[in-house]
């Protein structure tokens, strides 16, 4: 199973590292992210967080559990093992599932495992979850899922018309203006048809909306 890795495999697990941050910090510090290295058993973990929750570290060797588990699934045509029960030394039961991370040559080259501690408090699993990271992203407010690229340009709008409408005394062309500006800071021009629509939703020409943007681009936007 173990191999002398390619560059591209050592860029396919650092890729992973990044999404490891995000799945920690959205389901809170009792939610163990770690990341098995294939080339080498005797320090397979090269990244992990929330350690504290195994007590493991980065050089550690991979359990004889996860090796077991990643020498069946090897086999499998499933890309994942389910949730599973798994319990860390100091006897915390934990909810796992672990996910088999394969180079384009369909080799296994590692493995991401998350560890859920489930021995906490249910009000503490809560409080952890809930929270945000509200010093960051103040100016944050709510996100606009949407399901095609007609409703994203068009939500966008409706909040640009939102920010612009709180502005009194514009005319009809620095409102257009102010609304365009909005939109190029969200980056809504670089969507296929954005122009298009932000014209007939605001009742002018694409032309306009290019003239608008040439000036925009001109400028340096803070």
């Amino acid at each position: 199973m173990l191999y002398k890795f390619t560059e591209e495999d050592q860029s396919i697990l650092k890729g992973v590292q990044s999404v490891m941050k995000g799945i920690a910090f959205i389901y809170g510090k009792n939610c163990e992210v770690v990341l098995h290295s294939m080339e080498h058993e005797d320090r397979a973990i090269i990244a992990i967080e929330n350690n504290h929750v195994s007590g493991r570290d980065v050089g550690d060797p991979m359990s004889d559990f996860v090796f077991k588990l990643l020498e069946d699934m090897s086999t499998a045509d499933e890309p994942f093992i389910n949730f599973f029960k798994n319990t860390t030394l100091s006897k915390n039961e934990l909810k796992s599932c672990t996910t088999l991370i394969r180079n384009n040559k369909d080799r296994i080259i590692g493995a991401l495992c998350i560890n859920m501690d489930i021995s906490m408090p249910v009000k503490d699993f809560f409080s952890d979850f809930l929270q945000f990271d509200s010093e960051k992203y103040s100016g944050t407010k709510n996100a606009a899922y949407t399901q095609s690229t007609r409703e994203l340009i068009d939500s966008s709008i409706d909040a640009a018309l939102e920010i612009v409408n709180r502005q009194r005394g514009l005319s009809s062309t620095e409102r257009n203006k102010a609304v365009i500006f909005e939109l190029f800071k969200k980056g809504i021009f670089s969507v296929k048809k954005g122009v298009e629509i932000t014209a007939e939703e605001l009742g002018i020409s694409k032309f306009t909306v290019y003239n608008y943007l040439k000036a925009l681009k001109g400028t340096e936007i803070e």
